[in-house]
């Protein structure tokens, strides 16, 4: 594609759509020849979708990028994926279905992340964060948000038939468990939130806390609810909306 030099918004950068002041990155064409590429160091936004389906293996942001929004490497080919410090921000899941993927390291800088990045990256083993960073951590191979008290990611490629979420959580963030394949998930006294549990078939028992506050569980679709059993405390809010979904529950000893 062509972008005429005195166009007013854009300009092309080694045919990529980039903003005028060349802050931005707005599209990588999916056809576009070469499966590794560098973000130019100046770019400071990476735009959702970006890179939407191109053929990359193979990505290098650099430490100038401040966000990356939403969905913006959704279902690329991606193995290497390499962040610079003074990246600040994900979106809702930038690396959505990024099923090569098998690693990644965080930066320092990478504070703001509320949501899962790695929703159902089939491959992902190991997450890490660099060790000065003020909120995010890995405990236990899994992702956790320190500042806000949220769990972020489960990484899929985990082989646990039971995980229990640790102490200190109180918010388990939009598909931190989805398409996991657990048979019991435990949520520890302190947990608030849950959102439903898409496509996690092996699931059999759940462990609610009398804490809990809101949930959609039963929205989970790919979850066998007929043969999900929850476990509850008498008088919970869990117990109450087990009542009003029919869902099977059964009293925590």
């Amino acid at each position: 594609f062509d972008i005429p030099e005195d166009h007013p918004t854009l300009q092309n950068i080694d045919n990529v759509v980039f903003s005028k002041d060349a802050k931005e990155l707005i599209f990588y064409p999916p056809g576009k020849a070469g499966t590794s590429y560098t973000v130019p160091d100046g770019t400071k936004i990476i735009h959702d979708a970006a890179f939407n389906l191109c053929k990359l293996t193979s990505i290098e942001i650099p430490g100038s990028v401040e966000t990356i929004e939403s969905n913006a490497l959704l279902s690329t080919g991606l193995t290497t994926v390499i962040l610079h410090e003074g990246i600040k921000k994900f979106d809702a899941f930038p690396f959505q279905h990024c099923h090569a993927l098998e690693e990644i390291e965080l930066p320092a800088s990478l504070t703001d992340v509320e949501i899962n990045p790695f929703a159902y990256c089939s491959s992902l083993k190991n997450i890490t964060v660099h060790e000065n960073n003020p909120a995010l951590a890995v405990t236990d191979g899994k992702l956790i948000n320190r500042e806000t008290k949220t769990f972020l990611c489960y990484p899929l490629a985990s082989d646990e038939e039971s995980y229990t979420v640790p102490d200190g959580i109180e918010t388990i963030a939009q598909s931190a468990f989805d398409t996991a394949g657990l048979h019991e998930l435990i949520l520890p006294e302190g947990v608030k939130t849950l959102p439903p549990l898409y496509g996690c078939r092996n699931l059999e028992r759940i462990v609610l806390p009398s804490s809990l506050e809101s949930t959609s569980l039963h929205l989970s679709n790919g979850v066998e609810l007929t043969q999900l059993t929850c476990v509850v405390k008498s008088g919970s809010f869990a117990e109450e909306y087990c009542k009003a979904y029919d869902l099977k529950y059964e009293y925590a000893e």
